[in-house]
């Protein structure tokens, strides 16, 4: 037996049910129906098993179904999610959950609308921004998400993927310093992510500093022997420039002072 979760959403309006012909709710079922994708696509729904649920099961067993749809990756759930968003209107993860389908149909305005009327309704989730961040960006708006992604380091300055976003802009604009110190926030927040120590390699590599680069790309891969992005930065650091750095006398290269030189600005 397939539900349609769309006509349910649509049910949830009321407290509890007591309509049992439940294929008859609505002539729309049938064009909602074709709307699901193949992998949920069956026969007809059946006499819906919900009579006398409460509102709040129904809405959490909505939901799960559009949370299984996000964490798969898949389309399916934006009949329910708009349905839903009309009934629930200041429910901060409703809008989230709306947002990544409109994301996953490269609506991206659509998406970024979403994602700000979930942070603004759930601030003390973070990650509600940061998808606006991310949103915004793609928009091709950095500054915008260069604000955004201020006011949540603000709020968290312990929240290492914060620093990660603000870092990714400041490197789209090339502006490797500051997302260098992004970068090494992020690594001290979450030493054993490889993804940041791969980020600082990067940001070495373009100031031309490659000792510092394969220092950081070897501690990604002593992480994370798999990591495909410390290999290809390795791949890409000059091996000439290699051999001159280990060859250049004194204890202390350029590269060195400057590592020093911005760990120092953090304590």
């Amino acid at each position: 037996m397939i539900l349609d979760f769309s006509d349910l959403a649509k049910l949830y309006r009321t407290a509890s049910f007591t309509n049992t012909n439940y294929a008859a709710t609505s002539t729309a079922s049938d064009n909602l129906e074709r709307s699901q994708p193949e992998w949920w696509a069956a026969d007809k729904p059946q006499p819906a098993p919900f009579s006398g649920y409460s509102r709040d099961y129904l809405l959490d067993y909505l939901l799960h179904y559009c949370r299984l749809c996000q964490q798969a990756k898949r389309q399916g759930s934006l009949p329910v999610l708009q349905a839903l968003v009309e009934l629930e209107p200041d429910n901060g993860e409703i809008h989230f959950l709306l947002g990544y389908q409109y994301e996953l149909m490269d609506e991206r305005y659509e998406a970024l609308l979403c994602y700000e009327r979930a942070a603004a309704l759930r601030p003390d989730l973070p990650n509600y921004m940061l998808a606006a961040v991310r949103m915004a960006c793609l928009l091709g708006d950095y500054n915008k998400g260069l604000g955004m992604v201020g006011s949540v380091i603000s709020a968290y300055p312990t929240m290492a993927e914060a620093y990660y976003e603000r870092g990714l802009i400041y490197e789209v604009d090339e502006n490797w310093g500051r997302a260098l110190r992004d970068y090494e926030m992020c690594s001290r927040l979450e030493p054993q992510n490889p993804i940041y120590m791969c980020s600082m390699a990067s940001m070495y590599r373009q100031q031309k500093l490659y000792k510092m680069a394969r220092r950081c790309a070897v501690k990604a891969l002593k992480l994370d022997p798999h990591c495909s992005q410390a290999h290809e930065e390795l791949r890409q650091l000059p091996l000439f420039d290699q051999v001159v750095d280990f060859l250049r006398p004194g204890d202390r290269d350029t590269a060195v002072y400057q590592d020093e030189q911005l760990t120092a600005t953090y304590n």
